[in-house]
């Protein structure tokens, strides 16, 4: 707990953050000097701190005539729950509560008013009514029983509901009178997950971080190492019979921290009320911080789909080992991803969250830009080439080469250069004549190898006379300097990845140059479904061992269910990897919102697409104004395939004052007014509200020319470039908080054909209403 001020321990509950990021600025510098003088003299007499009517410890503290705030106040023990206007913080607190599980040690902020809807009484009946027909019980967790839901977190004043639920929708109604790892729990259980792996789930939550042992994967924890089981107790203590002692200290539980934060100190505090607010930031789920905040034997790889938060892992890692772990002045982490763009996204939320101390420690830089910047202080003389064009036009030399009778398309000597040459750092025919092609779909005998070989080795030989690098040729040069101890002009204690995916077999070998082997080393974030740049590779291959300490994060807190689902479908009948040579599977992921269906639109005409966007844009920008925000659609990004797409809408769009990302060097905390835009790839990392993915339509997604820009006798080369296309719709759709809409003119995308069957629903304008 923080203590300041007179040694009170002061806690702020997530629903604060949110109510707090919600004020007008004038109000807020008020609330923070008023959360501030509580904490030194909460008697003071301007404040008026009042208990609630009915409500023991619960208090409204004056920040102004108009304005109130919410808390809990117990001994020295301060929680603050809402801020607003003074009739709307009263109704805020008549309808939540404090939930402590002291079994489990969990304090949650819950709705006292969340229950299933009852069924109306039947009119009574004129005649006599007939006989009754027993009812079929469909009690999805009634089968379970009271023990075994109050293990999960289920207490007493809610059990009865939960046993009554028949249906998901059931449970999603009653979300906020639950914690949200029991709701999780929950969503598990009511998907058909084994009771026995959801409670393991669960108990690892509430101490995994405590209890978990070094180096284990959570695929393969040894039973002796398993957390200790926690007794329940259904029939939770009333709030007079807590011990308010124990009650504080589990406010520092990692399960507790996922709904409460605690500043150290009133600068701390002020940073955080004064910035810009992503509540992320500051509070994270007990899964997410077990493996941000804490320490490896080795390489570590965490798998997540879009939505669960990878990148808040990223950066929390980076700001664990540069706050607790490196911490000696000459000490360095590199952060590193895979885009320009992605690495000054990371910079920014990392300078948002930690002290300037620990950003003297931590270098950001995309991978490539840290390869090129470090060979030009060692002398190298290459060219690289950045953009393709030069290693396009040695293709073509080197192309004419190839024997008559050897029907292959230049394609396929790009990707078997890419695929099967460099991986395997192979530099003669011999080599090349036995070298593993697992993965190449078109199998080569001895005389068409000699035939490919000749056009490969004529193209290198090219490369090399005129200077030229490829970025794979750059990153294996660095990784044969870096082997060499002496060419260490650096030392990284640390790397953190994001997007590793993204990252080719020969990076792969240069990030294990670049750090040396020891605890803590290697820490890769990714999803394969994300892969929207390279080739699939495999850690181990390329020297990085993360046996044993693979994680996945399984709890999605950015996009609805029911975007998830939509996105899921998108990639279903597909299989991605781990990042390591084995099949991921897309396990269930619990989102902890719900929302509405995402609308799929297709007009006949671009013109008429165009109109519907608009409209789109309209109904948002009112509902916000409605819902009391200025509706300024900073929060909505209107995204497409091709930039030419997006230069396109940046003229349609011209009365929602349009901002190109990127383009136009917003930051992505910047809330200037201005509906977003950008394209498919550099809307990647980033999220919003809303999302509107214009002209979805074929042959444009998937594009024609990245289909074509394969080979074409290659039937995996085809695969992986149509997978590349969903991967990127994928993304796009993933990007929203609330709600998805798609737009095409003509012929919808065959991605989307599955929103066209007989037996889907449609979806419509009015489900997103």
């Amino acid at each position: 707990m923080s203590e300041f001020g007179q040694n009170n321990k002061v806690a702020y509950a997530i629903t604060f953050m949110k109510s707090y990021g919600l004020l007008p600025q004038t109000i807020s510098k008020k609330t923070c000097d008023t959360l501030l003088e509580l904490q030194t003299n909460a008697m003071t007499k301007g404040l008026n701190l009042e208990e609630l009517k009915g409500r023991k410890y619960y208090y409204s503290a004056r920040v102004d005539q108009d304005y109130r705030i919410i808390l809990y106040r117990r001994d020295e023990v301060f929680l603050f729950l809402w801020v607003d206007k003074h009739d709307a913080a009263y109704a805020w607190a008549e309808k939540n509560r404090i939930c402590y599980d002291e079994a489990n040690r969990v304090v949650g902020v819950v709705s006292i008013t969340g229950s299933v809807a009852a069924a109306p009484e039947p009119a009574k009946p004129v005649k006599p009514a007939p006989p009754k027909i027993p009812r079929v019980f469909n009690k999805i967790f009634a089968k379970f029983g009271r023990e075994k839901l109050a293990a999960l977190g289920v207490t007493e004043d809610v059990m009865n509901k939960i046993l009554g639920i028949d249906t998901l929708d059931e449970l999603v109604a009653l979300k906020d009178a639950l914690t949200p790892l029991t709701y999780e729990a929950l969503s598990f259980l009511g998907g058909n997950e084994a009771y026995e792996d959801v409670l393991e789930l669960y108990r690892e939550q509430l101490t995994g971080a405590e209890h978990e042992e070094e180096g284990e994967s959570e695929e393969s924890e040894p039973e002796e190492s398993k957390p200790e089981e926690r007794k329940p107790d259904a029939a939770a203590a009333p709030e007079e019979e807590w011990d308010i002692d124990e009650f504080a200290k589990a406010l520092t539980d990692a399960t507790s921290r996922a709904q409460f934060w605690t500043p150290k100190d009133e600068k701390e505090l002020r940073d955080a009320l004064y910035m810009p607010l992503e509540t992320w930031r500051l509070f994270l789920h007990p899964a997410q911080r077990k493996f941000a905040e804490r320490s490896y034997n080795g390489p570590v790889r965490v798998l997540g789909s879009a939505g669960t938060g990878k990148t808040v892992v990223v950066v929390h890692r980076a700001k664990f080992l540069a706050e607790e772990v490196f911490t000696a002045p000459e000490d360095r982490i590199l952060v590193t991803t895979f885009t320009r763009n992605l690495a000054n996204d990371l910079e920014a939320l990392l300078k948002s969250i930690c002290s300037p101390e620990a950003m003297k420690r931590i270098e950001v830089r995309n991978i490539s830009s840290w390869a090129v910047r470090y060979v030009r202080k060692e002398g190298y003389s290459f060219n690289i080439d950045y953009d393709g064009k030069l290693s396009e036009q040695e293709w073509d030399e080197a192309y004419v080469l190839k024997p008559d009778a050897l029907e292959l398309s230049k394609q396929f000597f790009v990707d078997e250069y890419a695929l099967v040459v460099q991986p395997q750092n192979i530099d003669t025919f011999d080599q090349y004549k036995i070298a593993s092609r697992v993965g190449r779909g078109k199998p080569l005998g001895r005389k068409a190898k000699e035939g490919v070989w000749r056009v490969i080795s004529e193209f290198r030989a090219r490369m090399i006379e005129k200077k030229i690098k490829t970025y794979d040729e750059l990153y294996r040069d660095v990784a044969i300097m870096l082997a060499d101890e002496k060419n260490r002009t650096f030392k990284y204690r640390a790397i953190v990845v994001d997007e590793a995916q993204d990252f080719s077999f020969t990076a792969y070998q240069m990030l294990r140059q670049m750090v040396d082997e020891g605890p803590n080393d290697l820490f890769l974030v990714g999803d394969a479904r994300q892969r929207i740049y390279g080739y699939q590779s495999a850690l181990s291959a390329a020297g990085i061992n993360i046996r044993g300490r693979g994680h996945k994060l399984r709890v999605n807190y950015r996009t609805t269910q029911q975007t998830y689902e939509f996105a899921s479908r998108i990639m279903s009948g597909t299989e991605y990897d781990d990042l390591d040579g084995e099949l991921d599977p897309l396990n269930a992921c619990c989102s902890l919102t719900s929302g509405v269906d995402p609308v799929v639109v297709c007009e006949k005409t671009e013109a008429e697409e165009q109109e519907r966007v608009v409209d789109i844009l309209r109904g948002i920008r009112e509902s916000e104004r409605s819902e009391g925000r200025a509706g300024d659609l900073h929060n909505v990004c209107v995204v497409a395939r091709r930039t030419e797409i997006v230069e396109k809408y940046a003229k349609v769009l011209d009365e929602f004052a349009p901002i190109r990302i990127g383009a136009d060097d917003v930051s992505i905390s910047e809330t200037t007014p201005g509906v977003r835009l950008a394209s498919v790839h550099r809307v990647k990392g980033l999220e919003f509200d809303y999302i509107v993915l214009v002209e979805a339509k074929e042959g444009v997604i998937p594009l024609v020319a990245a289909l074509e820009n394969c080979d074409q006798d290659d039937s995996v080369a085809k695969e992986l470039a149509e997978k590349k296309e969903r991967s990127l719709l994928y993304v796009a759709l993933t990007r929203a908080r609330k709600a998805v809409f798609v737009t095409a003119n003509g012929k919808l995308s065959p991605f989307l054909a599955f929103t066209q069957e007989k037996d889907a629903e449609p979806a419509s304008e009015e489900s997103a209403a």
